[in-house]
This record gives C-alpha cells, sequence and structure tokens, in this order.
C-alpha cells in the first residue's frame, strides 16, 4: 500500500510541475504580449528581441492616452489613426517579414485607463523560437506623435476562453500539487 501511495505521490508531483510550467509558458505575458515599447518619434525606431513558446497571429497595437468626457455613454465611433510605420520582425530558420502600416483602426477603448487601442492588420508567426521585433515611424504628424503612445505586439486570442483555460491548467496544476504532499505526507506518517 505504501508503496502505491508513493508512486501516487511522485506522479502528481511530477503532474503538478508539468502543469505549472504549461500555465507559465504558454499562458505567461510572455508567450502573449511578447514586446511593449514606447512608439518612436518620427524618424526613429526601437527594437526588441522576444521568444514564443507556441505560434500564433499576433498584431502590432498602440495604446493612446485620450481625455473622457464624463458624461459621455457608450463608446464613439473613432476615425483610424494615419501613420506611416514598418513593422520588420526576423525569426528562425531565417524568416523574415516587412509590414508597413499606414492607419491604425480604432479597435477599443479602456474608461479606467484613460486609453483608447489602435490595431494593425494581424501577422501569422508559424514558428516558435527566438525572434527580432523592429518597429520604424519614418513620420507623420499624427496623433500618436503628439499625444505619445504606447505599443506592443500582441497575440489575437480569444480572451475568455484563454483565461479560462489558463486558470483551468493552473488550477489542475495546484490541484495534483496538494494531492502529491498529502499522499507524501500520507507515506511519512506510514512509515
Amino acid at each position: 500500500m505504501n508503496r502505491k501511495l508513493a508512486l501516487a505521490a511522485q506522479i502528481s508531483l511530477c503532474a503538478s510541475a508539468l502543469f505549472f510550467a504549461l500555465s507559465f509558458y504558454v499562458y505567461g505575458d510572455g508567450n502573449r504580449r511578447p514586446v511593449e515599447e514606447p512608439l518612436p518619434g518620427p524618424t526613429f525606431e526601437v527594437a526588441a528581441p522576444f521568444s514564443l513558446t507556441t505560434s500564433g497571429q499576433f498584431r502590432l497595437e498602440a495604446i493612446v492616452p485620450v481625455k473622457i468626457d464624463p458624461k459621455e455613454i457608450g463608446m464613439p465611433e473613432q476615425p483610424s489613426i494615419p501613420c506611416d510605420l514598418v513593422l520588420s520582425l526576423e525569426g528562425p530558420g531565417g524568416f523574415k517579414t516587412e509590414q508597413s502600416i499606414y492607419h491604425l483602426r480604432h479597435g477599443g477603448r479602456y474608461y479606467f485607463g484613460m486609453t483608447d487601442i489602435y490595431e494593425a492588420e494581424p501577422t501569422e508567426l508559424l514558428t516558435r523560437g527566438d525572434y527580432k521585433f523592429q518597429l520604424s515611424n519614418h513620420g507623420t504628424n499624427s496623433t500618436l506623435e503628439s499625444r505619445g503612445a504606447m505599443v506592443r505586439f500582441m497575440r489575437i486570442e480569444r480572451p475568455t476562453e484563454s483565461f479560462l483555460n489558463a486558470m483551468l491548467i493552473r488550477g489542475l496544476g495546484w490541484l495534483t500539487l496538494a494531492v502529491g504532499l498529502l499522499s507524501t505526507i500520507a507515506v511519512w506518517v506510514r512509515k
């Protein structure tokens, strides 16, 4: 009986480590939002290395500060922002792509943070591995330069589904850890 309990403890603790690693590497910020940088001014560029655990679709987003009227109800329709950005990505196996971005469409508003989110067209990254992100601003007199902005390279996903998957994996990690620890304690008590 002790032998079976010890085996159950070992399996549970190994499963727990696997679930926690999966929740960190697959559902962590580094795999969902690998790059977050300030928008470069006209004629400047920013670059950053990043690593992906899983492939997927990504898009460039600009987070722009906005003044919100306290009487505002609902989210007003916002026009696209003109810009002249070039997004370059280099990755494993000689992967290289360049995307010219001439406008960013309004994607939403975060009222508490007083920011608008503007989005570019998606880019597909087919393999996991190490990448290099480079964003060049060829300059236009747009809202992005006058108000300032942060840009981030975001995974396109279903947010609720991703959140629930991450919570389920993390919950299974805690459950198997508890089973493993209780089984280990039971083995010690029976000795």
